[in-house]
């Protein structure tokens, strides 16, 4: 088996059915499909077994949490340990894949056969029903397919270019597990992108610009419309990788561009829970981009919470 498709399923009834219709309608039909019931008051996984037998589809295996955990990282975490492929794709469970995904991750190991990690553009459906490309999909619609350093990763990230979208990725088992897998237990939303970062830097990384997903904000019980962006923990590995890891001079630049992007997300946080401290500014790299130092500090003062160094309200 060349592919198995790992799916967390919470709560996720009225998307389940959709979404795995997309996964069989693959044009490369050798994968077999893990679903992760992340313990679920629903009838998810009941549908979802429903809907896979009535198609006569037998490679598929429905596992249980019994205590389930914001943002999906456990249950892909379990999926992924459970699986015997080589590779692991991953797609929520309220999103959608093109026929040609899979054919399309396909293509990009064979154009580059060093990669263990694998993205493609993707469409975003939003609340009123519109439908846009991800933002380095657009910029970006003539690469084709092309193998992305570390540093090029970095700096389209540092750019709000993210080129990668958890439904529209997959990479080598083995060395998602040797990188950590997703941080379960360690934050509640935007571990994603943790993850693909600590990913980027472990492993020869490759991207399509051929549109292969749908990514669907419209949907019911989204994680990220529900609870607080864990800003601080991307921060905090990110700051790791500048002490920590041997890297050129203009990589360690856009990491800490990078980091202060996030940690300004905390900020804003902290300035309208009214907790901000001048100390707070401290975190941030002052070299490379001094402008957000004086714009956090000038947002705490239009909002009127700016405080001294000890104590918060």
């Amino acid at each position: 088996m060349k592919y198995e498709v790992v799916i967390p399923l919470y709560q996720k009834a009225p998307h389940i059915t959709r979404t795995l219709e997309s996964v069989l309608s693959q044009t490369m039909t050798d994968f077999g499909i893990i679903i992760v019931d992340d313990a679920s008051t629903d009838d998810g996984a009941r549908i979802a077994r429903d809907f896979l037998e009535a198609r006569a589809y037998g490679n598929y295996r429905i596992l249980r949490r019994e205590t389930p955990q914001s943002g999906g990282y456990a249950a892909r975490n379990y999926g992924v340990s459970s699986s015997a492929a080589d590779w692991v794709a991953f797609i929520d469970a309220d999103d959608v894949w093109e026929p040609w995904f899979l054919e399309e991750v396909d293509n990009l190991r064979r154009d580059f056969p060093e990669v263990a990690f694998v993205s493609t553009a993707f469409s975003t459906v939003y609340d009123d029903g519109s439908s846009l490309l991800n933002p380095f999909a657009r910029k970006h619609s003539r690469m084709g397919r092309k193998r992305i350093g570390f540093h090029d990763f970095v700096t389209y990230c540092a750019r709000s270019e993210w080129p990668v979208q958890t439904s529209a990725s997959a990479m080598q088992r083995s060395a998602l597990l040797e990188a950590g897998g997703f941080p379960e237990g360690k934050c509640k939303r935007g571990g994603d992108r943790e993850t693909w970062l600590r990913m980027a830097f472990a492993v020869p990384y490759a991207w399509s610009s051929r549109p292969c997903a749908i990514y669907h904000k419209d949907s019911q019980n989204m994680v990220t419309k529900t609870i607080a962006h864990s800003a601080p923990y991307i921060a905090v590995t990110i700051r790791s990788m500048v002490d920590t890891m041997r890297m050129n001079r203009g990589t360690r630049y856009q990491l800490k561009k990078l980091h202060n992007i996030y940690h300004s997300h905390y900020h804003n946080a902290l300035i309208k829970q009214g907790r901000f401290l001048m100390s707070d500014i401290s975190m941030l790299y002052p070299m490379t981009t001094p402008f957000y130092s004086l714009k956090i500090i000038l947002k705490a003062i239009k909002a009127r919470v700016l405080r001294g160094p000890y104590g918060r309200r």
